[in-house]
């Protein structure tokens, strides 16, 4: 049994190795996207399952014969393809089963289920199927001919054994044919991760912020064409022709001459252009307003986008923290759901990695530090967000926050060219090392 230090070496070196697997998998373009989609459709789902076949370069063995593969991947779900067993609950640990819905290859599933060991009988069974239910992307109703395809259903659910040991597993099939039968994740919570942009009581999904918005944007929609269309009445208006008089085309061609039959009074009658009505200019500030007040009930003011001129940081911070208080909510939202994510990470490298070394990045450098999974299998876990604001002043104002610690002699030169930012002086690592060579010359004197 490990003792408490252990433990919290081996959680420590956990939190490290979080950053590492982060990196692999793309973790922050995974959340970039995740915030997109439940701002869009109101709810995002991020799959994490574990993958055989990645290589991760190291061995069993000294000889370096036995290679290590397998590790966990991610992979973020249209909210439409994703059914909860109870729709009416938020809590997805306490669905009773999550079924997945999938477009996959015929080619691929056909090779997945004969290295499942499927018959030859079903495997004939898997073919492409053009009837299917909506899917999301409007890319699925144009699949080329040639690309074969079919609906696959993976189907999660828990198992209780007679000890009383909770795991999930998991069932794929097809139309006709079962692509992998029933097997066991070895893991104690289902591998989704949920982000809701605003909860609804009692529902599994969520609603999202441009569900309010579609009132606002149509209204806007029709001033700004009732505006266009304003403008090119002024420009180009409506032409009236006497068809008894006038017997030549008209056309908009500068210069045209036009013949008219008839007596000169008739001149006059000949053509004449509608006058549009008068458009107010009360109109164009309404439609700026309505802008505005869009805008600034959802939270994109010119702090929180960037559109500010970064001179003043206290300010700034200031503006930008008010600014953000209406989405805090959702921030708090989007950390929960990444330590939902954490978690379930655990759960695979606590049940799968077995024993293996775990790459680690700190302040020490890159090293790798022998892990056995086993002795930590039955401990429960505690993950939490760490959040820091992120800076928005340029490098202009980095700079002379800079020059001003350096002319107060708060910092030395060497911890001023470590902080400058990146690019911004040639050959900074030889100045460095210049630094600290003269630095260490004086000393010795």
């Amino acid at each position: 049994v490990p003792d408490s230090v252990e433990i919290n070496l081996a959680m420590e070196a956990l939190s490290n190795y979080f950053k590492v697997t982060s990196e692999r998998v793309g973790f922050e373009s995974i959340k970039n996207d995740a915030l997109k989609n439940a701002y869009i459709s109101g709810t995002s789902v991020l799959y994490t399952y574990w993958d055989p076949d990645i290589k991760t370069g190291l061995y069993a063995d000294a000889a370096r014969t036995h290679a290590i593969k397998g590790d966990i991947n991610c992979e973020l779900l249209d909210v439409e393809n994703v059914y909860f067993g109870d729709p009416n609950s938020d809590d997805i640990q306490n669905q009773p089963y999550i079924i997945v819905s999938r477009r996959e290859s015929v080619r691929a599933l056909r090779k997945e289920a004969k290295r499942n060991g499927i018959s030859a009988d079903m495997i004939d069974k898997i073919k492409s199927d053009s009837e299917f239910g909506f899917m999301a992307g409007d890319m699925s109703q144009n699949e080329p001919a040639e690309s074969e395809k079919a609906t696959v259903l993976i189907k999660f659910y828990k198992c209780v054994d007679e000890n009383g040991n909770q795991t999930i597993k998991a069932v794929k099939v097809c139309k006709e044919a079962v692509i992998r039968p029933e097997w066991d994740l070895k893991i104690r919570l289902y591998p989704f991760s949920v982000f809701a942009w605003d909860k609804l009581k009692s529902c599994a999904y969520g609603t999202s912020e441009v569900e309010g918005l579609i009132p606002n944007q149509i209204a806007i929609n029709r001033m700004i064409t009732a505006s266009v269309w304003s403008v090119m009445m002024m420009g180009m208006p409506i032409m009236v022709v006497n068809g008894s008089v006038v017997n030549t085309p008209i056309t908009n061609d500068p210069g045209q001459i036009i013949k008219v039959y008839g007596r000169s009074e008739d001149m006059d009658k000949a053509i004449r252009y509608v006058n549009p009505p008068a458009f107010s200019n009360g109109y164009l500030n309404n439609i700026e307003s309505l802008i505005t007040e869009t805008m600034s009930q959802s939270g994109a003011v010119d702090a929180a986008i960037g559109d500010v001129a970064p001179n003043n940081t206290s300010a700034i911070i200031a503006v930008r923290e008010s600014a953000t208080m209406p989405l805090q909510i959702q921030k708090n939202r989007f950390y929960q759901f990444c330590e939902e994510t954490a978690r379930i990470w655990a759960e695979y490298w606590l049940v799968c990695y077995g024993n293996r070394s775990l790459k680690i990045n700190d302040e020490n450098g890159t090293w790798y530090m022998p892990f056995v999974a086993d002795r930590y299998r039955d401990l429960l876990i505690s993950v939490k967000v760490d959040v820091g604001a992120s800076t928005l002043w340029s490098e202009a104002q980095s700079i002379q926050t800079l020059d001003s610690l350096l002319s107060k002699n708060i910092i030395d030169v060497t911890q001023y060219l470590e902080r400058m930012p990146k690019g911004i002086i040639p050959d900074v690592n030889g100045l460095l090392r210049e630094a600290k060579e003269n630095k260490s010359s004086e000393v010795a004197v």
